[in-house]
Parts: C-alpha cells; structure tokens; sequence
C-alpha cells in the first residue's frame, strides 16, 4: 500500500496518482519540488533585501539633499543680512559657502561679484569724501547700490557726500565763483541733487538775468559792445540760460540796421565792417547771411552794369542789353541800376532804333543841263542832236537817332538806278541831323519826267 503524500489517503501500489486528491503518487519527483520552493523563496527575500537598501539610499539623499539646501539658504541669507549691516566681506563669505553643485552656487557667484565691487566703490567713495572729491562719491556710491540695493551703508555715504556737496557749491557761490559752482551741480544728474544745491542753482540764475538785463540797458544805450560783453559773461557761468541767446540776437538784429543802412547809403565797405561784428557773435545767423549775400549780389550786378557801359561805349548794344537784363529788379539791382539810370534810360531808348537808327528826311531835287549828247550814225558822221544830259543835285536829311554817333553808307538813285545812282558815306553824331546833297547825272530823252530817292544801305553805330 502507499500513503498519498498530500492528504494522507491509502493508496495501492498500483496506482500512480492519489485516487483523493489526484496528487502524483511517485516519490522519487518530491525532492526535486522541495529544492525548487527553497530557491523560489531565496529570490524574493533577496529582491526585497535589494528595495529595501534602495529605499534607504533614497530616503539618505533626499536627507542630505534637504540639509544641503537649507545649510545653502542659510549661508545665503546670512550674506544679505550681512550686506544690510554694511559688512560686504562677511556676505562674501557666507555667499562663498554656497555648495559647487547647489541650485544656488550660479547665483552666489555673480553676488560675490556684485559685493566685490560695490565694496570697493564703497571704499573708494569713503576716500573721496575724505579728499573732497564729493561728486565722485555721489557716482561711486550710487553705483554700488546699483550692484546691491541692499548695501544701505552706501546710501548713508551717499547722503554725507550729498550735503558736503551742497555745502561746497553754497561757498563757491558766495566768493563769486559762479562758474564753478554750475558746473559742479549741473553735472550730477538732477534727481541726486538736494535743497540746497537747487537753491544754489537758482541764485545763479537770478545773477545771469542781472548780466542780461544790464545788457539790455546797454544796447538801449547804443553800446552794443558792452552788451555783448555782458553777454558773454553770463554765458560763461551758464550757456544754457535761453535769456543770453536772447540778448545776443538782439545785439545781432542792432547791427544788421546799422549794417543795412550803410548798405542802402552805398557805405558798401562799413556794411560789410559791421557785418563782421555781428558774425563774430553768431557767425551762422540766417539775418546775417542774407544780408551778405544781398550785398554781394548788389556788388555783383554792380559788375554787369560796369561791363554793359563799356560795351555801350564800344557801340556793342547787344551785350550792353544783355548785361543790363541780368541785374533783376530786387533790392540789390534796382540799388545797382540807380547807379547806371542815365545809361539804363538810354539804352532804353535807343534799343527801339537799333534796326534803324538813321532815318532819311527832307528830299528835294534840283536839275540843269550839262551837255548835248549826238548820236552816231552809221551812215557816216552825221550828227543829230538827240539826248541831253542833266546834273541832278538832290537834297536829303540824315537823322541819327541814337546815342553814339553812327557811320552811315547811304545811296542816292535816279529811276531806280536806272539812270543814275550816287554812294556817300556820312559820319553823323549822336542824337543828331546832317543835311547835304549828291550830284548825279541823267540821260533825258525828250522831256520825259524822273524819279528819285536816297536810302540807307549800310550802318555803323561807333
């Protein structure tokens, strides 16, 4: 018989399996299992020896990670309570504590930065005052606390060299060094001034209006030079005030009139004498310039106008005409051509006859006989009294109606030309007449009539 080894049922030696339970009845695979459930629970008591030191390393880090950060915000707090109480090298330590591989440690390191250089402005500012150089200071100081807005010592440094500041600018102003005194408070940025220095500021400003008014009362006077002088005292403490740019156009405008007056009297060198002490105040004044420029142009129109009497008195009409229609009827040219009206009217005239400048007047003929002409025949020397001949003297007028005498070629014809014709040059003076006659001859056949004139062929205006 066999024993089931499961539950225990007897079984007989036949069977294979447990006629109860179905468990197998061969005992030679039971050992086998056994050592199979020995390894199985070894595996899980090892894995869960493996989670339980992870664990432990975990729980560990996050330990020492925590620590760490609050060891970090400590040293860091620590550095900007030190910054607050003014001890920037203590802050340098705390920060310098700051672990390598901490969220923090890139952060600390700028700080350290920062802190070092703002100390250094520190001390450097604490010299300056010491040495009196309170402007620098006030910079030095108010760039530290740029860098750490919470270094409060350097705000207590920069309120000392503030009021050393203000009390420094206060005396220079009393001994009269006005200059001074506005460079030194212009010069720091308005919001870092105090009461003081903008009431220093202000006294200053009431005496540049003192040099301006005094200058006006000057220029009243007639005495432009010592208001430009006080001008240019005032502008010396302050080139800003727009009260001194005001006197010195208005000393400009006092000269432009007397400038413009010498130029109308044709006073062209003293205009130009006064121009240039206006151009010594403000060399770029749009008044002044034009002013130049118009009596530049009038001297310029000048030169034409001297130009078209020379080629008038050359009897060149054509480049006179043209030189005088280059001068325009503005201020300059019309002073210009006041100088040259006489010639300017009688170019004008003239200009109508230069076509025709000598007019022919006053024709008149008178006729006798001077010889029998025969004519002869080929029959021989028979000779019959046929033709006459007649000197003709015919009367004439020449009127030059120009201003320059003129060289005239006239030609006087009897019909045409046909029978008769004569040429005389004449020289006939300025706005004048010539009166003469030409002597011609005259073939008459019968007692037939004939005609006559004398025209103009040829002219030379001298």
């Amino acid at each position: 018989m066999k024993k089931c080894p499961k539950c225990g049922t007897e079984c007989t030696d036949d069977l294979k399996t447990c006629s109860e339970c179905g468990n197998s009845l061969d005992v030679t695979q039971e050992p086998k299992r056994k050592n199979i459930f020995k390894i199985l629970k070894k595996k899980k008591q090892l894995i869960k020896t493996i989670f339980i030191i992870l664990g432990a390393i975990v729980i560990l880090t996050i330990s020492v990670l925590f620590i760490w950060h609050a060891f970090d915000n400590r040293n860091i707090r620590k550095a900007k309570e030190a910054i607050v109480n003014g001890d920037y090298n203590k802050a340098i330590s705390y920060y310098s504590w700051v672990m390598p591989l901490s969220y923090a440690h890139s952060e600390a390191v700028v700080e350290i930065s920062k802190i070092k250089e703002a100390g250094a402005l520190y001390e450097e500012s604490k010299k300056d005052i010491a040495n009196y150089r309170y402007f620098n200071a006030m910079q030095n100081t108010k760039t530290a606390l740029a860098l750490c807005p919470d270094f409060k010592v350097c705000d207590e440094l920069f309120t000392e060299a503030q009021t050393n500041m203000g009390k420094y600018v206060k005396k220079q102003f009393d001994s009269g060094k006005y200059t001074e005194a506005y460079k030194n408070i212009t010069k720091i940025y308005t919001p870092y001034r105090n009461k003081q220095m903008e009431n220093v500021l202000m006294s200053i400003d009431n005496v540049v209006e003192q040099y301006v008014n005094k200058g006006y009362e000057k220029l009243k006077a007639k005495d432009p030079v010592s208001a430009i002088n006080y001008a240019n005292e005032a502008f010396n403490i302050n080139p800003n005030h727009k009260d001194i740019e005001k006197l010195k156009n208005s000393v400009i405008s006092y000269y432009i009139q007397i400038a413009t007056t010498q130029f109308k009297n044709y006073k062209i060198d003293s205009a130009l004498a006064t121009i240039d002490l206006a151009k010594a105040i403000n060399p770029t004044n749009k008044s002044i310039n034009d002013l130049v420029y118009t009596i530049n142009s009038y001297k310029t129109y000048l030169d034409s106008l001297k130009s078209a009497n020379n080629y008038y008195n050359q009897g060149n009409y054509n480049d006179a005409i043209n030189c005088i229609d280059n001068v325009p009827t503005n201020t300059a040219g019309n002073m210009a051509r006041s100088k040259y009206s006489t010639l300017i009217k009688t170019i004008s005239k003239d200009k109508e006859y230069l076509s025709k400048p000598v007019k022919v007047s006053s024709l008149s003929s008178h006729s006798e006989l001077s010889f029998v002409v025969r004519n002869v025949y080929n029959t021989g020397y028979n000779y019959v009294l046929s033709d006459k001949v007649y000197d003709v003297e015919v009367f004439y007028t020449l009127t030059n109606r120009l201003s320059r005498p003129v060289k005239a070629t006239i030609l006087g014809e009897i019909n045409d030309g046909k029978t008769g014709s004569k040429e005389a040059t004449i020289d006939i003076p300025a706005n004048s007449s010539f009166s003469s006659s030409l002597y011609m001859q005259r073939l008459v056949i019968a007692e037939d009539t004939y005609n006559y004139h004398v025209k103009v062929t040829d002219f030379k205006i001298q």
